[in-house]
């Protein structure tokens, strides 16, 4: 997902999702279309942990607080999106990382911080 337009421009959201294989030199292999969201959203942050991709919140008609998530197949396309417990409120233009079993959301504009536990099926 992000924005389908040039660089520096995001007038159109997109619900697209591409994987390239990461080769032992650094370099990426060839990008590839893979599952896409459900749903367009822009702005949102993602993460990669416990064999998942996570998409969260974003913005689409308005900001978004949903938390999509899909498996990570071992050719590297991703299966089906589900949705998982949602951000308390919405979201977007934040930053997100991954540490320890949990994934932590870094809002910029107010700085909100606040973290839920990623639990593997």
């Amino acid at each position: 997902g992000g924005c389908g337009n040039a660089v520096g421009s995001c007038s159109t959201q997109s619900d697209d999702v591409y994987y390239a294989k990461l080769n032992a030199d650094g370099s990426a292999g060839s990008w590839s279309r893979t599952t896409a969201l459900p749903e367009v959203r822009g702005i949102h942050s993602s993460v990669a942990a416990n064999g998942y991709v996570y998409v969260l919140g974003g913005f689409s008609a308005g900001a978004i607080s949903s938390v999509r998530y899909a498996k990570i197949n071992s050719d590297g396309t991703l299966g089906s999106w589900s949705t998982t417990t949602s951000l308390p409120v919405t979201r977007y233009y934040h930053k997100s990382v991954v540490a320890n079993g949990y994934v932590y959301i870094i809002v910029l504009y107010n700085s909100f911080l606040f973290h839920f536990s990623i639990c593997s099926n």
